[in-house]
């Protein structure tokens, strides 16, 4: 998508006159000429920026192409995020269930992270020559106003 949104701008450029410009980088015989856009602010202080997500290009999850570009479908899609604020709170946010956000524990053998047993009566629940340790958190994403994002879906036969 970053490609067709860099297109599109570049063809509304045509009409506008550029006064200054950093398209040109370097100095003396080693110029480059180029740039991509990837933010466009708009009238009231809107601000669009795209980021890129492989996954949407990944040709082993996304099969479909686009029948003239021979990319995948999914490249196409544009998923909104409004990362602003709302009454002083951020519209995305972490969410996380109480005393679970990192929670780890392990499972003895014959040793312990804190090393070996040196007593019959130490308790170990398995008879494995070392120590498992596990991980674990419940935890999400929530987006506090779900009005300001979306998603365009190009859909193609």
């Amino acid at each position: 998508m970053l490609r067709e949104f860099d297109r599109v701008l570049k063809e509304k450029m045509v009409n506008m006159n550029l006064i200054d410009t950093v398209f040109v980088t370097g100095s003396g015989e080693n110029l480059t000429f180029g740039g991509q856009f990837k933010t466009y602010k708009m009238t009231n202080g809107i601000e669009l920026t795209l980021k890129y997500f492989p996954l949407y290009d990944d040709l082993t999850y996304n099969r479909k192409l686009h029948p003239v570009t021979l990319k995948p479908l999914e490249s196409y899609r544009i998923t909104f995020l409004d990362l602003g604020r709302r009454d002083g709170e951020a519209n995305v946010v972490k969410v996380v269930r109480k005393d679970r956000e990192f929670v780890t524990w392990t499972t003895g053998g014959s040793v312990l992270p804190s090393g070996y047993a040196h007593s019959t009566n130490t308790l170990r629940s398995n008879g494995k020559d070392g120590y498992t340790v596990y991980f674990l958190a419940e935890c999400g994403i929530m987006l506090r106003d779900p009005r300001s994002s979306g998603e365009l879906i190009m859909e193609s036969e």
